[in-house]
């Protein structure tokens, strides 16, 4: 593992996209036939790990993505009409809602409608507020939302730490893969237990 950990300066947790829709039994992504048992097995674990961290005046930022006809741009609704991809978490709907987190006074939820949770600008905004140095990126889909907002928040110039226990998708086959290609090219994986440690000083 590389020397980011020995370094971290003022750190964030970024949440990513752990909803209803993506991760619940009754969601659109196990209407699909999609199994979202390793989102259902990573989100107790990112409850736990937040619960730890709240204790150190850490900011969490958790994101939630949502789709309509209404707010959607064109490129992903071109994904919709085409048939690769069914709209989820509709405004307001229970499937847009987190599964099984609930963020404390204080902590941040922001919406997104598309794959990169930077394209909501207040994200920067709270990060520029807080000087945060560095970005520790949880959450699901490892392959779609989390690959794309690692891709973007290292384009501006944060350092990224990724704990392997608190990111899943659907595509179990393809999650080592973009584990080794985040830990070469973007930041480190590391294990939950190494920020904590961090924290703990």
């Amino acid at each position: 593992m590389a020397n980011t950990l020995n370094d971290l300066g003022n750190i964030a947790v970024l949440v990513v996209d752990i909803q209803n829709d993506f991760c619940h039994d009754d969601g659109i992504f196990a209407q699909q036939g999609l199994d979202v048992k390793p989102a259902q097995e990573v989100a107790p674990r990112i409850q736990e790990f937040i619960g730890i961290v709240r204790k150190y005046d850490v900011p969490i930022i958790y994101s939630k993505q949502i789709e309509s006809d209404e707010i959607t741009s064109g490129n992903l609704k071109r994904q919709f009409a085409h048939g690769k991809l069914k709209a989820v978490c509709a405004p307001g709907s229970w499937g847009s809602e987190l599964y099984l987190l609930q963020p404390a006074d204080g902590e941040h939820v922001l919406e997104k409608r598309t794959y990169d949770v930077f394209s909501n600008p207040r994200l920067r905004e709270i990060l520029d507020e807080r000087r945060i140095d560095t970005l520790v990126i949880t959450g699901v889909n490892t392959d779609v939302c989390v690959d794309t907002t690692i891709r973007s928040a290292f384009t501006h110039c944060y350092k990224l730490v990724v704990p392997k226990d608190l990111v899943a998708t659907i595509n179990v086959a393809g999650q080592e893969h973009y584990l080794s290609v985040f830990d070469r090219f973007f930041g480190d994986i590391v294990e939950s237990d190494w920020v904590l440690a961090y924290l703990k000083g």
